[in-house]
């Protein structure tokens, strides 16, 4: 009887989109939705064009077993303006029960910056809401894509090495 209801699982899973798949295989209880938290905001340069970030993403992979991260498409919200998205490859392994942080690079304009607001580099904290897209490598199924997304404040990133520049 188990074996016949992992095989109409399985037949059905190759019917299904991406996203179908994972909210399958979650309703199943077969794999738990990896969740993903921004951990931090970190300064990393200063150029002519911008600033660079690198953004601390916490993957936690609530799973019996380790998982094979393909993937991790992101857009991240600061002060309800969209100010960067993009998509990470990543052959990470996510171990069992555990949590693994990501650094993702960015780099924001000048003018993305302005577009926050005035009375940025005054604020304590940042509103931020980040949308994720974490893709999963399952065997037999490829890249399956679980959906996230999170909000919250996130402490201003020190920028005391800015100071001689005028900011």
């Amino acid at each position: 009887m188990l074996k016949l209801k992992a095989i109409l699982i399985s037949l059905g899973l190759v019917l299904l989109t991406g996203c179908e798949i994972a909210n399958t295989l979650e309703a199943t209880g077969l794999v738990k939705r990896p969740t993903v938290a921004l951990q931090q905001l970190t300064l990393t340069g200063l150029d002519a064009e911008g600033i660079g970030f690198n953004l601390g993403v916490a993957v936690n992979n609530p799973n019996p077993v380790t998982l094979q991260l393909a993937d991790v498409g992101y857009q991240l919200h600061i002060n309800g303006k969209s100010l960067v998205s993009g998509r990470q490859a990543d052959g990470l392994a996510l171990k069992a029960n555990d949590t693994s942080v990501l650094q993702v690079p960015i780099h924001l304009s000048f003018q993305d910056l302005s577009a926050i607001g005035q009375g940025l580099w005054q604020q304590k904290s940042l509103q931020y809401v980040l949308n994720t897209q974490v893709g999963i490598k399952l065997p037999g199924l490829g890249n399956v894509p679980f959906n996230n997304q999170q909000s919250g404040q996130l402490p201003m990133p020190e920028m005391s090495g800015l100071k001689a520049f005028g900011f």
